[in-house]
């Protein structure tokens, strides 16, 4: 080619020029092509197009060459150039060039590989956007909708004549009050990120619930010019809690009713176990009263027999009247003994262990003495609990009786229980005997309700549920049962009265 004013304003263009003859060989090309190919100049003249040229497809490559060998003036297509760092994407125009000893065509390139790219991005989005299983939504700044995509239209059932261009306030449910939308707008008016269950309504009324992102778009000068909203259906699980809520309210009705129902179970069986301690007090009282009446009865007689044979005087009188009146003095304490104990509605308050023990000795009195049991307390006796203290003197009360009781079973010697007491971070009551113990396969059940290895008629099996059930539920302690050497021990922890009792 000479040197005119076409070829010199060719070397200055941006775009890539090739001129090429009708057997595709390159005959010229300019910088900017040379720069394009990422060649030189020199090693590009006379070699075949379609060694850099990639044509998209098989068509674009038959129609080149019908373009050259029919002649045309013009063709337009895209390629793909085979460069030594990367494939490039190119726009090209093809037309007839003659000009004395060339007569091809020129091709006119430009690199569109980063706009091709940018397409792809682009068209990738808009089917992710398109084909997204959540609803989105493209609103100008006051909440106006520019664009939808199909599962807006699926979910809502409005299409899209009744869409765009109009509010958000289209699926707008009533569900929410204005503080909400006030909270949801300025949090999005100042540039933030809005997060939240909204409930909306459908064209046909129907509620349903989504799981909202709302982003402000912002340009560079942090001006915000658009919305785009997500939302995701959550209308089933928002069901599916709503029942399980439903569920746990009446779940936990009906635990409360059963709770109800063992708390009056339990009232029945403690007061069970009371009544049948309380026969057992009456028995021991009466053994404790007859020897004091007849003793009684005793000085009367004497009283009768000096008055008959005029020996009474003021001093015997006044003697016989003391006696008397002694005698009546520890009968009246064995009924205030008893009496105290059945009291009900007696309030906590802080108290010695070591009252409860004796409180439960005196009153079991005779009936201890009669079956030659001993009984020791050990240990720090001015400890001091917190709780009822009648409820105490039962645990005391119904582990020595069960004591008792074995002693004619097995007619142990010198049968004792030793109760111990013990500060440290817990209040420890140790209770041992050497009455034999429990069998292991009785062991676990020691403190079940009915539970006795009795004859029949001979015990209903609650003293030890009573003394669990006061030690746990009661006093918040623990209680343990196990075989001590040889017998049983018993193994109370309560809490400190600083700790106090809920």
């Amino acid at each position: 080619m000479k040197k005119n004013i076409a070829s010199i304003v060719t070397e200055h263009l941006n775009e890539a020029i090739l001129v090429v003859d009708d057997n595709h060989i390159i005959k010229y090309i300019n910088p900017s092509a040379a720069t394009l190919l990422e060649i030189n100049k020199k090693d590009v003249l006379g070699k075949d197009l379609f060694q850099y040229f990639s044509f998209d497809n098989d068509c674009a490559n038959t129609l080149i060459n019908d373009v050259i060998e029919s002649g045309l003036d013009y063709f337009s297509e895209t390629a793909t150039l085979n460069t030594t760092v990367e494939n490039k994407k190119i726009s090209y125009t093809m037309t007839k060039f003659q000009e004395e000893d060339i007569d091809g065509y020129m091709i006119v390139a430009r690199d569109i590989t980063k706009e091709s790219k940018n397409q792809e991005e682009i068209f990738k989005l808009s089917q992710i956007v398109n084909q997204s299983a959540d609803t989105v939504t493209l609103t100008d700044y006051h909440g106006d909708i520019l664009y939808a995509n199909p599962m807006f239209f699926k979910t809502t059932g409005y299409s899209y004549d009744e869409v765009i261009g109009q509010n958000h306030r289209l699926v707008k449910s009533g569900k929410h009050d204005d503080r909400f939308y006030k909270k949801l707008w300025e949090t999005i008016f100042s540039g933030k990120l809005f997060k939240g269950v909204i409930t909306n309504k459908k064209k046909n009324g129907e509620l349903y619930h989504e799981l909202k992102t709302i982003t402000p778009l912002i340009d560079d000068e942090g001006k915000i010019l658009n919305y785009i909203a997500t939302g995701k259906d959550i209308s089933a699980q928002v069901q599916a809690e709503n029942q399980l809520k439903s569920l746990n309210q009446e779940l936990e009705k009906k635990v409360e009713e059963e709770v109800e129902k063992n708390r009056d179970k339990d009232k029945v069986l403690h007061e069970q176990s009371r009544r049948s301690a309380m026969g057992e007090l009456l028995v021991n009282i009466a053994h404790q009263w007859r020897q004091p009446l007849n003793s009684i009865g005793l000085v009367i007689q004497d009283i009768e027999d000096r008055f008959e044979y005029e020996e009474l005087t003021k001093e015997t009188m006044k003697k016989a009247s003391d006696d008397i009146l002694g005698i009546l003095s520890r009968l009246s304490g064995v009924i205030n003994q008893f009496t105290s104990f059945y009291e009900s509605d007696r309030p906590d308050k802080e108290f010695p262990i070591k009252s409860t023990v004796l409180k439960a000795l005196g009153l079991l009195g005779e009936n201890i003495e009669s079956n030659k049991l001993g009984v020791e307390l050990t240990g720090d006796l001015d400890i001091r609990c917190f709780g009822d203290e009648n409820e105490l003197t039962q645990v005391f009360l119904n582990i020595f009786t069960n004591g008792k009781d074995l002693i004619k079973d097995r007619n142990t010697n010198n049968p004792k229980i030793i109760v111990n007491l013990e500060s440290q971070e817990d209040i420890l009551i140790e209770i041992t005997d050497n009455l034999g113990g429990a069998k292991d396969e009785i062991l676990p059940r020691i403190f079940d309700p009915y539970f006795t290895t009795k004859f029949k008629g001979e015990g209903v099996g609650m003293g030890l549920y009573v003394v669990n059930e006061v030690i746990t539920h009661k006093m918040k302690g623990t209680i343990e049962a196990s075989n001590h050497e040889d017998g049983l021990k018993f193994l109370i922890k309560l809490p400190h009265p600083s700790q106090k009792l809920d």
